[in-house]
């Protein structure tokens, strides 16, 4: 089975000002929010979504929650270097908290770092393979101190299927976005110290198409003793989901729609 990486979630302490930044500031489409969750549907790849903080910590528990997302950047893809560097003019004279200008970095990629008012940080970025018109968000990434040790639970517990790896980092299929694990130090190396032990607290969501789907990964995970912080339930906004740690104390759930999504 291929896990479907459809959700790259941020933990805000409110909605409010995020939700401005990605909506007016980047200029994403909205697609659903209520009182303590937003999200925006970029067409392709994960989407993008803010969940504040507090109602994380009653779903999860704070325990789970604060050690969740260590380190971690998004990524938004461009088709070309030109669209790189309109989108570093656009984003500098909007006062984006730019800390990289566009490069063309020892990994292969060019593009520019960017940090958003919760200090969560971003890549822009292209390569020769990129097709895409506008931002999508098609890497993911969880930086961590031990790839080996991060690589067997993905593929030996969580079922992840390695689709290429090098010495910068570990990409798994995993649907439109790809789901890398990097090492912490080589990019620090290379970025300047911006990768930090504490981090910040971000979730990442495999989708399934139904209840029962979800329910037997749910229990192929227990039996991987893969340590769950929720059981699998049906949460009050519409989902059937649980919510685990990885040995890093990244935070991840599993859902599926089973229910109407409650909206306001």
């Amino acid at each position: 089975m291929e896990l479907n990486f459809k959700d790259f979630e941020l933990l805000v302490p409110s909605l409010e000002e995020p939700l401005a930044f990605y909506q007016n500031t980047l200029g994403l489409p909205l697609r659903f929010r209520n009182e303590t969750f937003a999200d925006f549907d970029l067409g392709y790849g994960s989407r993008l979504a803010l969940w504040e903080v507090d109602h994380a910590v009653e779903t999860c528990g704070k325990n789970a929650v604060g050690t969740a997302g260590n380190r971690m950047m998004g990524s938004f893809r461009l088709k070309s270097k030109d669209a790189i560097d309109q989108a570093f003019s656009e984003f500098k004279s909007k006062n984006v908290n730019v800390i990289q200008a566009p490069a063309r970095w020892p990994w292969g990629k060019y593009g520019f770092y960017f940090t958003d008012p919760n200090e969560y940080l971003w890549e822009v970025f292209t390569t020769d393979q990129s097709k895409a018109d506008g931002f999508v968000i098609t890497e993911v990434s969880f930086f961590v101190e031990d790839l080996e040790r991060s690589l067997s639970f993905y593929k030996d517990k969580v079922g992840l299927t390695v689709k290429r790896s090098d010495q910068w980092s570990i990409e798994f299929q995993s649907g439109e976005a790809a789901f890398c694990l990097k090492g912490a130090a080589a990019f620090n190396k290379e970025l300047g110290s911006i990768i930090t032990p504490d981090g910040h607290r971000c979730i990442g969501a495999f989708q399934f198409d139904t209840g029962e789907e979800v329910t037997e990964y749910y229990r192929q995970l227990c039996e991987n003793d893969v340590e769950f912080v929720t059981d699998l339930i049906d949460w009050p906004w519409g989902a059937r989901a649980a919510y685990f740690k990885d040995l890093d104390g990244f935070l991840w759930e599993i859902y599926a729609w089973v229910g109407k999504p409650y909206t306001w």
